[in-house]
């Protein structure tokens, strides 16, 4: 005998756990509008229309009636756009065939703007379930962001800049035509590959690294970094990303603007590496070492695989006083005496009298370095060497190569002449080249000795910061040209300025500086206020103008060093940038 225990519970018959009541609440709670539909059928068996069995409260206010009104209409007659727009045909073909059917539409109600809708419909009996769903904001935000994308695609497709989107994975989605240009990839061949496979090996991390920034902070950030050529060879880009987020804060993609940026980086680092070489002459260094630094400076800053300074001997061979060559490739010691092919471009040099670019023959013996550009090296007029910069191929080499070895050789023709061109170079290695002003470091060194003359004599010295007010808007808008004829400008106004025996430098971007022996705080501020008043008048800066905010400060008992000053002249330049720029601010 079974215990009572063991017997199963069962429900009344006709019951469910679930109430009618509840049942209905939760249908009525639906976002979705939900009918139950039973086929109308003719006499041939065809489906004509669909009579409502049932449906929720949200369907009754779709149907513009109550949900007792709605029960046994036809849908046809209930929602007149079912039949007219096809939409019975539709759910008779999900009952007919038992497959699952879906359609969107539009309906324009006659007192509002249109309304998208979804429908759903699932087979059930001889009859469908069907749900309907407002889906008006996505649609329009659909539209929204196809306008945007084509506006988008317009201003991409016409932009000199490479625009690209991004995933936040890296995936580039999108590349603009300006691909060719920069790059010489298409479009196509780009799209679906990562970013950092354009990059170079090196750089690869600083590309990659810029999505994790973007992540954590600011939504703008630009990054400089060498591309990939499809011919070969790389090129110095320079991209801005821009993250774009969703709703929730997420990065969605990354909107990127790359430009070539090669010729400015080129020259910003020839500028560097020419001030190097200059340096070196002007401190005296032998020539042995001079030599092999304009080789390795040179290479360097053209990417190439080898450079070389040579003389020409009088038996027509040539002896190499400077050599650099790439780790891996056979090397050469300076100081060898060397026949020359006549198929190099050093041969071609020294036949001609110019700068010449040759490819040599793979069968010859430096057929490691096959590509060469060189430039003659002038000694009172007569071509007395040449400095040479060699390459595996034509494709490895960067746009203006052949004018900065030519500026190289230059450096050296001036290494290697008289007592006066040791003085121009020691000129340079000491002036900033814009503003003709003494460099941070002359200016420095200046600074200590006038310090020093002070605590000797305990004669009065003044120290004035000038600094341009808005520099950067103005780089920004007209471009670093306009800048820097600000700067050479302003430069002159400050020379036309100062004494003879005054100090006048540029130590800093914007930041210029005005050393003044034997002038007191009183002095040195009027100096300073005319100063200021002359570049507020100066025809510099386009319509933006351009003003100075000027921190002066004399020599106190106080100040133990040169540093010491300086640093209260930056601080009293500082207030004046604070209390509103384009002034004269004494330091305490």
């Amino acid at each position: 005998m079974r215990s009572e225990a063991a017997e199963p519970r069962r429900e009344p018959r006709g019951t469910s756990p679930v109430s009618g009541g509840r049942l209905r609440a939760a249908l009525d709670a639906l976002p979705d509008a939900v009918w139950l539909l039973d086929a109308v059928r003719d006499e041939a068996g065809v489906i004509r229309d669909f009579r409502v069995a049932d449906l929720n409260l949200r369907a009754a206010r779709v149907a513009g009636t109550t949900v007792e009104a709605a029960r046994g209409s036809l849908l046809g007659d209930l929602v007149a756009t079912a039949r007219r727009s096809g939409h019975i045909e539709r759910w008779a073909e999900v009952v007919e065939t038992g497959v699952p059917g879906e359609l969107e539409f539009r309906y324009d109600p006659p007192d509002g703007p249109p309304v998208w809708r979804w429908a759903s419909a699932t087979p059930l009996g001889d009859g469908v379930a069907l749900a309907l769903r407002d889906v008006t904001e996505r649609v329009l935000a659909e539209r929204r962001r196809a306008a945007s994308e084509a506006d988008f695609r317009l201003l991409a497709e016409n932009a000199t800049d490479m625009i690209c989107r991004i995933s936040p994975h890296g995936q580039m989605l999108y590349v603009s035509p300006a691909a060719r240009e920069i790059l010489g990839f298409a479009p196509d061949e780009m799209v679906g590959r990562p970013d950092w496979a354009f990059a170079h090996p090196d750089d690869a991390p600083t590309v990659m690294a810029v999505r994790e920034r973007l992540d954590r902070g600011p939504d703008v950030r630009t990054v400089t970094y060498r591309g990939r050529r499809k011919g070969g060879g790389w090129v110095r880009l320079e991209s801005t990303a821009r993250a774009v987020r969703d709703g929730d804060g997420v990065i969605a993609e990354i909107h990127v603007a790359t430009r070539d940026v090669s010729e400015r980086a080129l020259a910003d680092a020839e500028h560097a590496a020419l001030h190097r070489v200059s340096e070196a002459v002007a401190a005296g260094v032998d020539d042995a070492a001079l030599y092999g630094l304009v080789a390795v400076e040179m290479a360097r800053l053209l990417e190439a695989d080898g450079g070389r300074v040579v003389r020409f001997l009088d038996d027509g061979r040539a002896e190499l006083l400077g050599v650099w060559r790439r780790p891996g490739l056979p090397q050469i010691v300076a100081g060898e005496r060397i026949h020359m092919d006549p198929a190099w471009a050093v041969s071609r040099t020294r036949a001609t009298g110019h700068t010449a670019v040759a490819e040599t023959p793979a069968a010859t013996a430096s057929a490691d370095l096959r590509y060469g550009i060189a430039a003659p090296v002038r000694v009172n007029g007569v071509v007395w060497g040449a400095v040479a910069a060699g390459y595996g191929g034509p494709d490895d080499v960067p746009p203006g190569a052949g004018h900065r070895v030519e500026r190289f050789a230059k450096l050296v023709s001036l290494a290697v002449a008289n007592a006066e061109a040791r003085t121009r170079l020691t000129l340079q290695a000491t002036t900033d080249a814009l503003t003709g002003l003494v460099n941070h470091s002359t200016f420095h060194a200046s600074l200590g000795r006038a310090f020093s003359r002070t605590d000797r004599y305990g004669r009065p010295l003044s120290l004035a910061m000038i600094d341009l007010d808005r520099f950067k808007v103005l780089n920004d808008v007209f471009g670093h040209r306009a800048g820097d004829a600000a700067l050479a400008i302003v430069g002159d106004l400050l020379r036309q300025h100062a004494r003879r025996a005054d100090v006048v430098g540029r130590v800093g971007g914007e930041e210029l500086a005005w050393l003044m022996p034997e002038t007191d705080a009183e002095g040195a501020r009027g100096a300073a206020e005319r100063l200021r008043r002359a570049v507020a008048a100066a025809p510099v800066g386009g319509p933006l103008g351009l003003t100075a905010s000027i921190g002066v400060v004399a020599r106190a008992p106080h100040d133990t060093d040169a540093e010491a000053l300086f640093r209260r002249a930056d601080a009293a330049l500082f207030e004046a940038k604070r209390r509103g720029r384009d002034r004269v601010v004494g330091g305490s």
